[in-house]
């Protein structure tokens, strides 16, 4: 060692190199450390994932279950009820008493809302396989649907106004019609009389957009957040499926549906619908809000 050197001077390089040393086995063994945990973390969100993704395919196989197992109580149930109702047509006409008469008026009313709401299940049990796609000429679908609903708004006291321009498009057309009558009838039920049932169509980027406007009563924000909840419904008598229905037949075309309502200020219901089934919709489509 030279005489020169101080002692303090190699304490403190000492220090120094044993410092930096413990820095080193310090970030070595974060390097371990972090790497490890993060082999874990991985390691576990795929374990995750996996349970997750196995947990879904069992859910959907008990919901598919389910439904088919529904599908078939109702075709059962339906065959008997039409036997009940037409029983019960035969003694209404041959009933002489006014109050016998009544009861059994009764009865097929009753048979009439189970039978409603068979078809309703049926309808939004159908599975997407069940699609009949074809060319759809949506201004004449929508055309026939204000003659069908011309009737009954009359009757009501309201007005049906129609604002269409030639759009086609394709799809399955039955289907289509039955979703937008079920959106039209709601719209119906929540007007009072004197009020109005727009529908509009329109073409979108490649599909279509069509509108059921009403000046009803609206909705609040509870009550839209609630909307197609099958058998939860604010109307006398309903099933809540009308909604269900028409939401399932624009997914399974790959369009959207979006509800817009306040109180007092009536419901705006708006269907996106692409150019076929599955197909793009234009960029900026808001998704479906209820």
């Amino acid at each position: 060692m030279p005489a020169d050197t101080p002692f303090p001077a190699i304490a403190a390089r000492q220090a120094a190199v044993m410092t930096v040393a413990s820095a080193a086995a310090s970030l070595v063994l974060l390097w371990i450390g972090v790497t490890g945990l993060t082999t874990a973390y991985l390691d576990g969100g795929a374990a995750l994932a996996r349970t997750r993704d196995a947990m879904l395919d069992a859910m959907n196989d008990r919901m598919r279950g389910a439904e088919a197992l529904g599908a078939r109580v109702a075709h059962e149930i339906r065959n008997p009820l039409t036997a009940i109702k037409g029983l019960v047509q035969l003694l209404a006409r041959g009933a002489h008493e006014e109050r016998d008469q009544r009861r059994l008026e009764v009865v097929l009313a009753e048979v009439g809302r189970v039978e409603e709401t068979l078809a309703a299940y049926l309808s939004f049990a159908r599975p997407l396989a069940e699609l009949c796609p074809g060319p759809v000429q949506l201004a004449t679908l929508l055309q026939e649907l204000a003659l069908l609903l011309e009737a009954r708004a009359g009757a009501l006291g309201l007005q049906v106004l129609l604002r269409v321009e030639e759009v086609e498009i394709v799809g399955d057309r039955r289907r289509l019609q039955e979703a937008l009558l079920n959106l039209a009838s709601n719209a119906l039920e929540a007007t009072p009389p004197g009020g109005t049932l727009t529908l509009t169509l329109g073409p979108v980027g490649g599909g279509a957009r069509i509108e059921v406007i009403d000046d009803g009563q609206g909705m609040t924000a509870e009550q839209l957040a609630r909307l197609g909840t099958p058998f939860v419904t604010g109307r006398p008598g309903g099933t809540g499926l009308g909604v269900t229905l028409a939401r399932a037949v624009v997914l399974q075309h790959g369009g959207r549906m979006n509800h817009r309502s306040a109180p007092g200020q009536g419901t705006r219901v708006t269907l996106t619908l692409p150019g076929e089934p599955g197909g793009a919709l234009p960029d900026g489509e808001d998704p479906d809000r209820r």
